[in-house]
C-alpha cells in the first residue's frame, strides 16, 4: 500500500469517525429526558433484630425537574434545613438483611424550564466558609483576577466555571474515596467532581455571589450503556433571584445537559449524607436508564472558520468558531476543539458566555507535525462539540505550504504542586 493511499485512508477513517460520533447518544445532544432511577439500601442488622431507622434522599422537584417516585416500604417525607426532600423508614427487622428500594422517573430539562427561586433572606448563609470550603486569600485573589473587567454575575460564573474545568484534574470516579477542600483543590489541582464543585463554590463566595452544593445523578458518556451513569456534583450560584446550575466537572453553565438529575444540596458535600438508627451496617447501589429523551432545540447557531490554503510543517494556525444566541436570555455554550493525535490543539475548552442574541466569536491555535513528507498531501479533519451542535472543517497540509511559526510562549500561571514529599511546579501557557 503507497503512503498516499494510507494517508488518505486515514483521512477517511478520521472523517467517518467524526460523523459516526453524531449517532453516538452524547449526553452532551440531550435536550430533555425522562429517567428511570432505582436506589437500594441492603441493611444488614447482623442477627440482631429489632427497631430499624433510616433516612435517605429522595429527588427534588423543580422547574427543570419532575420526579414520581415510590419506595417498597412505608414511609415518611421530611425536608431539612437546606431544603432536602427526605425519607424516611421506621420498621422492624425481621430477617437479618433487609431491603429497601426507591424507584421511579424523573423528567428533566434545563432549558427555557425556568431556574428555581432564591430565597433572599438565607441566601448570606451561602457567602460563609462551610466544612468543605476554605476561602483563602489566594483563592479570593484568583477569582477576583479571573473577574477583572467582567460586570455581568452570569458571566463571572461563566468565566470561573471555565477556568476550574481547564484548570483541576479529573483523578478518579464518582465522588471518589476521599473528599477533600476548596483549599486542597486549589493548591493541587486535582480531585473528582466534589472537589471540582468545592472550588468553584470557593471562587463564587470569595467574589460575593452565594454558592451551593448539588448532587445526583449524571451521565458521562454513551447514554444508552447503564456503566455511564453515576453520581456526581455541581454548583448552582444565587443570581438576579435564582438558582443558576453550573457543571465545572463538565464545563457547562447555566444551561445543563438534561443528565443531570438532582436528589440533594447543601453548602458542601458534608450536607449530602444519609443517616440511620439502629444496629445495622447498609450498602447503597443504584440504577439509572435513559426511558426517552430530545434532543437540544436550535437554539443558537455555530459555525467554524479554518485556513483554506494549504498548511507547511511547524505552522501554528488560528481556528475561529463562531456563536449566535437565538434566545432572548442569556445562554453559555461549551465547546470543545478535537483535531488529530498528530496536531496540538491549544487553549483548552471554553464556555462562551451569550447574551439575549449575542453574536460572538472565539479562537484556538492549533500546532501542527513538524515533518511532513514530500509529494504527501494531508487532510485533518477538525470539529468543535457544543451543547447539541457540532461544526466541522477540514485543514490541508503538505510539505513547502504556508506556515504560521509562533513566536514564543507566554506564561499565564505557575502552580506549585505538593506530591508526598517533593514539589514539582506547572507551567501554564
Amino acid at each position: 500500500m503507497n503512503k498516499f493511499f494510507s494517508l488518505s485512508l486515514l483521512a477517511f477513517f478520521l472523517l467517518v469517525l467524526f460523523s459516526s460520533a453524531s449517532a453516538f447518544q452524547s449526553p452532551k445532544s440531550i435536550g430533555s429526558a425522562y429517567l428511570y432511577v432505582e436506589v437500594n439500601w441492603t441493611l444488614d442488622s447482623f442477627g440482631a433484630l429489632g427497631p430499624i431507622s433510616l433516612t435517605g434522599f429522595n429527588f427534588l422537584k423543580a422547574p427543570y425537574q419532575s420526579p414520581a417516585m415510590e419506595a417498597n416500604r412505608a414511609s415518611s417525607p421530611l425536608t431539612d434545613s437546606v431544603g432536602n426532600n427526605l425519607i424516611n423508614f421506621k420498621f422492624t427487622a425481621v430477617k437479618p438483611v433487609e431491603t429497601i428500594f426507591l424507584r421511579g422517573y424523573v423528567d428533566v430539562s434545563y432549558l427555557n424550564a425556568g431556574l428555581e427561586d432564591a430565597d433572599e433572606s438565607a441566601l448570606g448563609d451561602y457567602l460563609k466558609p462551610s466544612p468543605f470550603i476554605q476561602i483563602t486569600h489566594a483563592i479570593a485573589d484568583k477569582a477576583i483576577s479571573l473577574i477583572f473587567g467582567v460586570n455581568d454575575s452570569l458571566e463571572k460564573l461563566v468565566v470561573l466555571t471555565e477556568w476550574v474545568n481547564n484548570n483541576v484534574e479529573y483523578d478518579g470516579p464518582g465522588f471518589g474515596d476521599s473528599i477533600q477542600n476548596s483549599s486542597f483543590v486549589f493548591d493541587n489541582r486535582r480531585g473528582t467532581c466534589d472537589e471540582f464543585s468545592h472550588l468553584l463554590i470557593a471562587m463564587l463566595r470569595a467574589i460575593n455571589i452565594p454558592a451551593r452544593f448539588s448532587a445526583g445523578f449524571v451521565c458521562s458518556s454513551d447514554c444508552s450503556e447503564a456503566k455511564n451513569w453515576g453520581p456526581h456534583a455541581w454548583v448552582e450560584a444565587a443570581i438576579g433571584g435564582k438558582w443558576v446550575p453550573s457543571d465545572p466537572t463538565f464545563g457547562e453553565a447555566i444551561v445543563l445537559d438534561a443528565t443531570h438529575a438532582k436528589f440533594a444540596q447543601g453548602f458542601d458535600q458534608d450536607d449530602v449524607k444519609e443517616s440511620y438508627v439502629g444496629n445495622i451496617h447498609f450498602t447503597r447501589n443504584f440504577q439509572v436508564s435513559l426511558d426517552s429523551f430530545k434532543a437540544f432545540s436550535d437554539y443558537y447557531d455555530i459555525s467554524i472558520s479554518v485556513p483554506t490554503n494549504d498548511i507547511g510543517e511547524k505552522s501554528v494556525e488560528n481556528i475561529s468558531v463562531t456563536l449566535l444566541n437565538k434566545l432572548n436570555s442569556p445562554i453559555a455554550v461549551p465547546l470543545s476543539l478535537i483535531a488529530p493525535k498528530e496536531a496540538k490543539v491549544l487553549g483548552g475548552r471554553k464556555i462562551v458566555f451569550l447574551e439575549a442574541f449575542e453574536s460572538k466569536t472565539v479562537f484556538w491555535e492549533i500546532a501542527f507535525p513538524q515533518v511532513l513528507e514530500e509529494n504527501l498531501v494531508y487532510t485533518y479533519p477538525i470539529q468543535v462539540t457544543g451543547l447539541g451542535k457540532d461544526a466541522d472543517a477540514n485543514i490541508t497540509l503538505r510539505k513547502g505550504g504556508e506556515s504560521t511559526v509562533r513566536k514564543g510562549l507566554q506564561l499565564t500561571e505557575v502552580i506549585p504542586l505538593i506530591k508526598g514529599n517533593s514539589l514539582e511546579i506547572k507551567l501554564l501557557v
